[in-house]
């Protein structure tokens, strides 16, 4: 599937830090294309079976996951506390939080860059759960 230029572009100035309609939710009609367009570029099932997370550099971040989320922005794998392996991950800045945030950005400990959400509000434009620990299914490795 392939996304208009037209979509694309609102696509990548919703994204732009300091945009009107930053991170806002789409139409319903662009969003099922978006999500249509996420979904068909998924290398790993949308629902577990007993497949582990590592970093390019083999260091273990799940022991399987619970789900793919596809919202407006993208497709995440979504974890569980108990599957996440917190021994192989930090925060990503250890200053105290000045004010509520969506999420706290945390990274591995192996000096990859894999971004990883610890989700601590609700947005509109995803199903994210508070609590659970999200990442990109195209920066992870998956094996079983």
């Amino acid at each position: 599937m392939i996304l208009d230029d037209e979509l694309l572009q609102e696509l990548k100035k919703r994204t732009t830090k300091g945009s009107k309609h930053f991170y806002e939710p789409f139409d319903l009609e662009d969003s099922i294309k978006l999500r249509e367009y996420y979904k068909s570029q998924l290398n790993i099932p949308i629902i577990t079976t007993s497949l582990n997370l590592y970093t390019p550099r083999m260091t273990l971040l799940a022991k399987e996951y619970n789900r793919i989320v596809i919202g407006d922005y993208g497709a995440y794998i979504e974890c569980l506390p108990n599957q996440i392996q917190l021994i192989n991950i930090k925060n990503k800045f250890s200053s105290e939080l000045k004010r509520p945030v969506k999420y706290i950005w945390m990274v591995p400990k192996d000096g990859t860059n894999i971004k990883i959400y610890f989700q601590q509000g609700t947005v509109s434009y995803a199903d994210y759960v508070v609590g659970r620990y999200y990442l990109d299914p195209n920066e992870v490795l998956i094996e079983d």
